[in-house]
């Protein structure tokens, strides 16, 4: 049997959680009537069964197997911070039960979250792994509550937002991108195209577009949301979402979000609601100039005319091997990113913006078409005869990086400069990358002095069989200078690993660690981490650094070789060098 699940399939079911989604057996059955049977086997082995979701063939219903217990966990976590941090949040949860006012909710929520977010796992993979289980956990008991509560207090307003809306916004929005961060599902331009209610089709693509939404389609509703123009504010918030402003000596309000439900999707009376809350949704005040205008508009023709395309070619092996092509692939991806979309944006953010809304505006078509370029890039890896393939997955991890670096780094990238300005962000953003290709550089040099040596010494030890050289205790002298630098280049080494290890502490805000940023999965055999480079960390995708947990198999000849690949990659136009 054929074993491969099309991909915008297998992204719907991948979205389906038992714990946040109040319909989601409907929404199964719904999306199984559409299946082919092989499909529908695929979907049950594949991805059903690990979230703990049992078809019943007969019947075609679905029911949910796994236990969950916030209390349980506190129990079987051994460090005791941790421990008493889980058992004070798994006891506030009887609060929660109480509360009925939103912005209550809200506070609470908010507030528990970032609690677990702040928990120190000091570099310990294990804890790592618990401390997302304890998010995991958490979100699901705060989920049920909220699904549970006949009525929330909500205060008046403009859009007639109810108890149903909101829970739905809470546990399939807000919960739910908590949880799946870069998982979670943005409805695309190119799928709302695809779409046949003329209101998806033709009117929310026109305005997703124009006023750079973020759609999200959840069981009851879809919701557009007008994104944050700030890098470190939550596109999702609940207080955001029910936000509604009216200005002084103005009858207009506005707000930065508009509900479909799609229950009424073919009410016309229900289309013109909804229209009228796109149309006061806040967008940028501020007139674009006509250059930035131009690069956001060519950045997202190019991406969707001709870079997407490319990526999306089939590949056809004709007797070269399919890593081959893929690698070839990915040269020629990043190529053209750098050259056609990077570069463009520095340029702009260099000689062009005058004021921060053009900043912002720039900021969001950039975040916007960073995701859907991410989203492609998921689907192409999805291929069967790649769908292994670890260069793919890696640059993948490169693309999410540089779009978090950038989120980091807002303040620094995304604000009107003079060129003193850029200068100093510049050579703050590469200071440590600059430091890693030092380290690496000089660290590489001494282990290969003292291996030399050691080669060197154990050549004299064969030579060393004379009565003469026995006599003079020659054999016994080269021994102990064996040991020695057998010795050294262990420390060599170890003391390189540290320091590298160190530099990620040292630059948090200008280093991505994969593992701990949720943007790929831990493995406990290796940490991932990924260094700024180009100009002002802009033009150039980041470089990607592969760090053994076991010090023994730690190549610094590797390191080495990633470190000066990507940087002569980002020093001639596309191959520029730090």
């Amino acid at each position: 049997m054929n074993q491969y699940i099309p991909y915008q399939l297998k992204v719907l079911v991948n979205q389906i959680d038992p714990n946040l989604d109040a319909n989601w057996q409907t929404h199964l059955q719904a999306l199984f009537a559409t299946c082919s049977h092989e499909d529908c086997e695929n979907i049950c082995q594949q991805i059903l069964q690990l979230k703990k979701i049992h078809w019943n063939r007969k019947e075609n219903s679905f029911c949910y197997l796994a236990k969950h217990d916030i209390n349980l966990l506190a129990e079987k976590i051994q460090d005791a911070p941790m421990k008493v941090l889980v058992r004070t949040i798994a006891n506030s949860l009887e609060k929660l039960k109480q509360y009925n006012d939103i912005y209550a909710i809200s506070d609470y929520l908010e507030n528990m979250l970032s609690q677990i977010h702040r928990i120190n796992t000091e570099d310990d993979f294990d804890l790592q792994e618990q401390k997302k289980q304890v998010l995991k956990e958490f979100i699901y008991a705060a989920a049920q509550i909220i699904l549970a509560k006949e009525l929330i207090q909500l205060p008046r307003n403009q859009r007639n937002i109810n108890t149903d809306i909101i829970k739905t916004f809470i546990s399939e929005v807000f919960l739910k991108q908590q949880l799946f961060k870069y998982s979670f599902n943005i409805v695309r331009a190119h799928q709302l195209r695809e779409e046949k209610p003329h209101i998806l089709k033709y009117f929310l693509y026109k305005q997703q577009k124009s006023r750079q939404l973020d759609i999200v389609r959840t069981s009851r509703y879809i919701f557009a949301l007008a994104p944050s123009k700030e890098g470190l504010t939550n596109t999702f918030s609940i207080r955001r979402f029910l936000q509604e402003e009216q200005f002084e000596a103005c009858e207009n309000v506005y707000f930065n979000s508009a509900i479909l439900d799609l229950d009424q999707i073919e009410n016309e009376s229900h289309h013109e609601q909804f229209q009228w809350q796109v149309s006061h949704i806040i967008t940028i005040d501020k007139q674009i100039n006509q250059y930035v205008s131009d690069v956001v508009r060519q950045i997202e023709l190019y991406a969707n005319k001709t870079l997407i395309p490319f990526l999306m070619e089939p590949l056809n092996p004709q007797g070269v091997f399919i890593e081959k092509l893929v690698e070839q692939r990915l040269i020629d991806f990043e190529q053209k990113l750098c050259r056609n979309i990077l570069e463009p944006i520095a340029d702009a953010l260099k000689h062009a913006v005058h004021h921060s809304d053009e900043c912002s505006y720039l900021y969001l078509s950039v975040k916007q078409t960073l995701d859907d370029l991410i989203s492609h890039f998921i689907e192409f890896h999805s291929q069967p005869s790649i769908i292994f393939n670890k260069q793919v997955n890696l640059f993948i991890a490169r693309l999410k990086s540089y779009a978090t670096l950038l989120q980091k780094r807002h303040a620094d990238v995304f604000t009107v400069f003079s060129y003193e300005d850029w200068k100093k962000h510049h050579a703050e953003a590469l200071e440590p990358t600059n430091i890693l290709k030092d380290l690496s550089a000089s660290s590489l040099q001494e282990y290969k002095d003292a291996f030399s040596e050691l080669k060197e010494n154990q050549r004299q030890l064969k030579q060393s069989a004379s009565f003469l050289s026995k006599l003079l205790n020659k054999p016994q002298k080269i021994k102990d200078n064996i040991i020695k630098l057998k010795e050294k280049t262990t420390q060599i080494k170890r003391h390189a690993h540290q320091e590298i290890i160190r530099i990620q502490r040292r630059f948090p805000s200008l280093i991505v660690y994969l593992e701990f940023e949720s943007l790929i999965s831990i493995n406990h055999k290796e940490r991932h981490y990924a260094f700024p480079t180009g100009d002002n960390g802009i033009t150039r995708l980041p470089i990607l650094i592969q760090i053994p947990e076991d010090k023994a198999s730690f190549d610094l000849q590797t390191i080495c070789n990633s470190l000066n690949f990507d940087v002569n990659l980002a020093n001639q136009k596309w191959l520029e060098t730090i």
